[in-house]
């Protein structure tokens, strides 16, 4: 429900505030009782006492409404208080808003947030279930479901449901946790579905994060997408270029299988050393850098994810292309090895990657002295 639906319910017996945002949704009540933090998306209810102990202590959220019952008029004293995004007024009793509001919520069919619930509590688990409870009027048969997760980051001003209605206008929009779900509706699968024109610019101007991901026909596997997209988010936020404000889920999916297997690797053995998993001679790379303050990991890391491109490695790492030759000729010499051996070179990226994810993800730099080898 949202709080413009809520007051047309109550017709004049709730007002809202001058400048009040009128059309915040909410997926639950909570009676203020001593919070010190407002949280998004939920509807507080208390009496005008209440609100005048808290208000100038609090910490509010964006996306929060209060509701403060017993008030004869529209003017609420100002000083010293912090206001919700969305606040109203009512000369009702809290017992009597408390009651009705409980009336009103129960004739309501369940909100899509309600539903997005179900979905990842599996609590909704058939295709045709789930597809009918999104997309009720819809009868295209080969519909393909793609999802979206749009998350502010620290000192976000805050994102309005009708800011992202604006950008997706075709999708649903669901608000969950702290984030956004979007979901688009495609009549083709696609593998670079078209995003919305100067939309880099509106998440730099709101301090927001975009993942993106894959698209599916099969609705029971909606969740599973949606675990994705959270994996990518907490992955993305760390890897990511500076600046970089969309996330591609398949750009992260090889370290989404790594993320997935340090974890079993951490379950079973008991300790976080992973480099168990890597190939030796990644290790005596490192020991050399470390013993000659070079560099021969990363340029030996850019030259297999660039296929081997000189040239591309060379623009990688702001070198000069007969710098990163004699790099590439001491790594030659280094491990006696074959790297124009596609497995080999296969087995060297992912050691990268995986080192790449300890130091940076499980914040465990490699203990190069240690005899892994």
């Amino acid at each position: 429900m949202t709080t413009q639906e809520l007051q047309r319910h109550f017709d004049k017996e709730i007002l809202f505030l001058p400048g009040a945002c009128q059309d915040l949704p909410f997926t639950r009540i909570e009676l203020l009782d001593d919070q010190k933090l407002l949280l998004p998306h939920v509807l507080y209810l208390g009496s005008y006492k209440k609100f005048s102990q808290l208000c100038s202590d609090w910490k509010i959220e964006p996306a929060v409404s209060l509701l403060i019952a017993d008030v004869q008029d529209r003017q609420i004293p100002a000083s010293a208080c912090t206001f919700p995004e969305c606040i109203m007024v009512s000369p009702l009793s809290l017992e009597s808003l408390f009651n009705r509001i409980h009336v009103i919520e129960s004739q309501q069919p369940p909100s899509l947030t309600d539903i997005w619930e179900q979905i990842m509590t599996r609590r909704l688990l058939s295709a045709e279930d789930i597809r009918d409870a999104l997309l009720p009027a819809n009868d295209n048969p080969t519909v393909y479901l793609q999802q979206l997760l749009l998350r502010p980051e620290g000192g976000s001003p805050g994102i309005q449901l009708s800011q992202v209605q604006e950008l997706f206008p075709d999708g649903i929009i669901i608000p969950y946790q702290k984030g956004i779900i979007i979901l688009r509706l495609h009549t083709n699968q696609l593998f670079r579905f078209p995003l919305p024109d100067a939309l880099e610019t509106w998440l730099i101007d709101h301090k927001c994060i975009l993942c993106v991901g894959n698209a599916t026909r099969d609705f029971s596997m909606i969740r599973t997408n949606a675990l994705l997209l959270f994996q990518t988010c907490r992955l993305g936020r760390i890897l990511r270029q500076p600046n970089q404000r969309i996330l591609l889920l398949g750009d992260y999916q090889l370290m989404i299988m790594i993320d997935n297997c340090v974890k079993e690797f951490i379950r079973q053995h008991g300790h976080f050393d992973i480099c168990y998993l890597a190939h030796p001679a990644l290790i005596h790379i490192i020991r050399y850098d470390r013993c000659h303050q070079s560099n021969l990991q990363e340029v030996l890391y850019r030259y297999l994810s660039s296929g081997g491109n000189v040239k591309l490695t060379a623009e990688m790492l702001y070198m000069h292309h007969n710098t990163v030759l004699n790099k590439l000729k001491k790594i030659h010499e280094l491990l006696d090895l074959d790297l124009t051996d596609s497995l080999l070179r296969q087995h060297l990226l992912l050691s990268c990657q995986l080192l790449e994810y300890q130091e940076k993800i499980l914040k465990q730099p490699l203990n190069w002295e240690k005899k892994y080898d």
